[in-house]
């Protein structure tokens, strides 16, 4: 059976098949953390935060000329700008990312024994990496997507669209997070304030460790995704992607050095090390090493 989750341009406006969350975008975001509902119109009044969120639906890839592609807020109105593209990125990498390592540490099931999940996972990685320089289409009707797919993968699409919305989720909380403390001096200083910021409406919004356990993969993911485009961003006035994601990590206050969190931040690294085809030594074979001591280890190479 094939669900069909698209109602409409005027419900679901855009090209992509990312367009069927596009309601859920700014919903989510209001009731992440109850003090952004309590301190979003304030804001609003005083003139530190557009009322709505700049929602771009355009044919441009990541990286172009006209414009990078990538969330950021404007310092002249405090509106937070977010693209389509962007956002269809975002669900291919957390799918592909994601599906695999939930699978494998949550169901002890290997996504190698399923080759229709695993060319998925594989051509969505491709499609991601694509559309970081050149425009196109995602055809949903040939690759799974959150749009068009079989009821069987519903759990797996279910996975995803929250993986996707709560990376999201955490990506905007940092941008509030710059209109909230004018964090706008263009330092790493700023940078790092507002992910601190951000980590605290994620660990304080969740009703329950599990919840937080959840976003705080999600939250990974985000970094993750913005590792993978590393090669395209070169800036002076943002934390290495690494160092970040080792300050997450830190941050959202799990002491095991085996934790889920260090192995997902593992994970990432190797889709990083094949992308850019980076020689690194993962030590598989040195059982001994935790999960945090090897993603020391391979940041120090």
């Amino acid at each position: 059976m094939i669900i069909n989750q698209f109602n409409g341009l005027k419900n679901h406006p855009g090209y992509q098949p990312i367009r069927v969350l596009f309601n859920n975008i700014s919903h989510s975001f209001m009731n992440y953390n109850p003090i952004i509902k309590n301190e979003f119109q304030k804001m609003v009044m005083m003139n530190q935060l557009s009322s709505t969120v700049d929602y771009k639906i355009d044919t441009l890839p990541i990286f172009n000329k006209e414009e990078i592609q990538t969330p950021y807020i404007r310092i002249n109105d405090g509106k937070i700008v977010i693209h389509e593209i962007f956002v269809m990125y975002l669900w291919c990498i957390s799918f592909s990312i994601h599906t695999p390592f939930h699978k494998l540490i949550h169901e002890q099931y290997n996504i190698n024994s399923d080759p229709y999940l695993k060319h998925q996972c594989d051509e969505l990685l491709l499609f991601a990496n694509k559309i970081k320089t050149n425009y196109e289409v995602f055809d949903k009707n040939k690759y799974i997507n959150p749009e068009l797919f079989e009821q069987k993968y519903m759990d797996v699409i279910g996975y995803t669209n929250a993986m996707c919305i709560n990376a999201l989720n955490f990506i905007l909380c940092h941008e509030y997070n710059h209109a909230k403390f004018q964090l706008y001096n263009g330092t790493k200083q700023d940078e790092e304030l507002a992910d601190l910021e951000a980590i605290k409406l994620l660990k304080n919004g969740s009703k329950n460790d599990n919840e937080i356990g959840n976003r705080a993969v999600a939250g990974l993911l985000g970094l993750g995704a913005n590792m993978l485009l590393s090669k395209y961003i070169q800036s002076n006035t943002h934390p290495d992607a690494d160092k970040r994601i080792r300050d997450f990590i830190k941050n959202i206050g799990y002491n095991d050095e085996n934790n889920e969190l260090w192995a997902l931040a593992c994970y990432v690294y190797a889709f990083w090390v094949n992308e850019y085809k980076i020689d690194l030594d993962f030590k598989i074979n040195n059982l001994n090493l935790s999960y945090e001591e090897r993603f020391n280890y391979l940041v120090s190479q």
